[in-house]
């Protein structure tokens, strides 16, 4: 009989699967299990599977002779990965004279050590990738800052009137919005009036923060202040701009080594719009107005033409068919269709907006013409979850298999860090999933993912680590009205800089929210969105140190990685490139960083068994140590100093 003890296959060890992660299409992945045991062993068999598209069986040989102290035994096997980018599933089939044993993933999915099972286990992941997929390395070198236009900066007094909006007298009001008092449906959106010209006058302290690539949210015309109703996908919102300043924006940019991200909307029109045009307000034939414009078949009208599918039923946001053909000729395949338009005027890319909301048939070729037209561009998803295995709205993606996407937004890092920090979770635990991600995400991808800690969705960094929102009612009257005391924030400010840590250290680009840099308290919207105001300069000084640093040494950006857990409150990262070369192969000096962050109130003492593969750590290195404290105020980002 078996028993845990006594089998193993280890996907994150490169004796027991080889490659370790994911694997390029046509490569082959040997694998090992180990199994100790005095009982007659009949066979052992490989499953491997892919969804929807059948099953193969692999029958395992014994390569080692059984050693009669240990009666061990190791079966090993090979597969050959598809000529596809795809997800791959596999566990192992163990018959025996006494009965079947099944030996999969652990029950958590993390992979790394499985588990032995009397029934069908859950599966390890194979995440394959096209042949010579590859993200845009400028990217993987770049520190993100994401503004929200209408929130940054305003330069100049000239206010563009906007039918139904209501502007702050005052930049120190904080947001609000106007709601019918019956239905709670919005009558008006507040306006600062953020504009582009702001944008483009903060691009010196930008620059002098690292920041490589600026993500805006949405800028075309539309209703409401976020500009997620496009009305006008060609069309800069007067009251941020004009087209011309756009690009004297990303002209200015360009000269400081900084490049502009657009966010394109794609699943959905605004209800006002020249596409639907519900109240009319557009010189075009829209949708709602007659069954013959030229966009009345992007939409779906259930009984025309005052019923239609809404996106999550706001009646403001009409779902589009996304695989219409005129519609992707719009946005994707015309010589002037939208993504062409603003590549025209010197954009990096695109973030698409609720990606695991639009077709793969409509995302893949996004992808494919984008990189067609500019292959350095770069394509970022709104993915909440482990973007290498989403299932959405039941359709299994496969986002990072080289053919629908470069990045994402990397909620899964934050959720990680925030559990330790908040301690909802252990160091072994959150290290466990932070190596799950590195196993699932292709080098390029993982190398390439939006590590952020807040956004325009979410509460900002500085108050979700002052309070524990899982336990705690979270109603947007509950936020109006609670207040972050000066002990709160102090200890928030303590923990953010250990998760600045973390997030300039681990693999990805640390990804800043405007204002967060600086301390800004908020929960979520519209709380998270108050205009831009310095509220703690040392914490701008702390995320400047953190960024020249990753600038200075390419081990930081690009070198090998491995996380360690040394104690139930202490979580180690280790970034080296002392064999002389990146996790990429490419050549680079030698040197090796370890970021140790202990989420304690008191000291800890604790020693770090390097025990990861690969690192190299048998040579002699030079080690800089970025060391946090929680119980202190000062943090010391020295170099050399272990």
């Amino acid at each position: 009989m078996l028993d845990n003890e006594h089998a193993l296959h280890n996907s994150q060890d490169i004796y027991y699967r080889n490659p370790v992660g994911a694997a390029e299409a046509g490569n082959r992945v040997h694998m090992t299990l180990r199994l100790r045991t005095q009982g007659e062993i009949k066979n052992v068999l490989l499953r491997c599977w892919q969804d929807q598209r059948g099953e193969k069986l692999v029958v395992m040989r014994e390569t080692k002779a059984p050693e009669p102290e240990q009666e061990q035994h190791d079966f090993t096997g090979e597969i050959i990965m598809p000529e596809k980018g795809c997800l791959i599933w596999y566990y192992f089939i163990i018959s025996m004279t006494d009965g079947t044993w099944y030996y999969g993933n652990n029950p958590e999915q993390l992979g790394g050590r499985g588990q032995l099972y009397d029934h069908e286990p859950p599966s390890f992941q194979i995440t394959v990738y096209n042949r010579g997929a590859k993200t845009p390395d400028w990217f993987k070198h770049a520190i993100m800052y994401q503004i929200f236009p209408d929130r940054f900066c305003r330069v100049g007094d000239k206010i563009v009137p906007k039918k139904g909006a209501v502007y702050h007298a005052c930049w120190d009001d904080e947001p609000f919005y106007y709601k019918d008092a019956d239905t709670k449906e919005i009558i008006s959106y507040d306006f600062y009036g953020g504009n582009l010209k702001g944008i483009e006058s903060k691009l010196p302290m930008l620059q002098e923060l690292g920041i490589g690539v600026i993500y805006l949210n949405p800028i075309f015309e539309s209703e409401s202040n976020h500009h997620y109703d496009t009305g006008d996908y060609k069309k800069i919102d007067p009251i941020l701009g004009t087209e011309e300043e756009f690009r004297h924006l990303v002209a200015e940019a360009k000269k400081r080594g900084i490049r502009i991200i657009l966010d394109g909307v794609f699943s959905h029109t605004g209800s006002n719009s020249r596409y639907f045009n519900r109240k009319g307000e557009y010189d075009s034939i829209g949708a709602f107005q007659s069954q013959d414009s030229p966009y009345f078949d992007w939409y779906d009208f259930r009984n025309y033409p005052y019923e239609y599918n809404c996106w999550w039923d706001f009646d403001t946001l009409p779902d589009v068919r996304e695989t219409t053909p005129s519609y992707m000729d719009y946005i994707i395949r015309d010589e002037d269709s939208v993504l062409h338009h603003w590549l025209k005027d010197g954009i990096a890319g695109w973030r698409l907006d609720v990606i695991d909301e639009l077709p793969a048939t409509f995302s893949q070729a996004f992808f494919k013409e984008l990189k067609h037209t500019n292959p350095d561009a770069v394509m970022i998803g709104e993915v909440w979850e482990d973007c290498s295995h989403k299932i959405a709205y039941g359709v299994a993606r496969e986002y990072l298999c080289g053919q629908e996407m470069d990045s994402a937004m990397n909620y899964p890092f934050r959720q990680d860090v925030f559990d330790f920090l908040l301690c909802r979770a252990d160091a072994a635990d959150v290290a466990r999933r932070l190596r799950s991600l590195r196993e699932n995400y292709p080098r390029e991808n993982y190398y390439a993912m939006m590590n952020l800690t807040g956004s325009h969705d979410i509460e900002r960094t500085r108050t979700a680590l002052a309070i524990d929102f899982e336990a705690r009612d979270t109603t947007r009257e509950y936020q109006a009205e609670y207040v972050v005391t000066e002990e709160m924030a102090a200890v928030a400010a303590k923990r953010q800089k250990l998760i600045a840590a973390l997030q300039f250290s681990l693999p990805g680009l640390p990804a800043i929210y405007y204002g967060d840099e600086v301390g800004m308290q908020g929960f979520c919207d519209p709380f998270n969105r108050a205009p831009y105001r310095v509220e703690d300069s040392q914490m701008r000084a702390c995320y400047r140190a953190l960024a020249n640093l990753r600038k200075e040494h390419a081990a930081l950006r690009t070198g090998a990685m491995a996380v360690f857990a040394p104690a139930l409150d202490v979580i180690a990262v280790l970034r080296t490139t002392a064999d002389g070369a990146d996790a990429f192969g490419d050549g680079q000096r030698k040197e090796t960083f370890l970021t140790v962050v202990n989420r304690a109130d008191k000291a800890v003492t604790t020693e770090i068994e390097f025990t990861e593969p690969g690192m190299g750590l048998e040579e002699s290195v030079r080690l800089a140590l970025i060391r946090c404290a929680f119980t202190e105020a000062q943090d010391a980002f020295g170099k050399d100093t272990f």
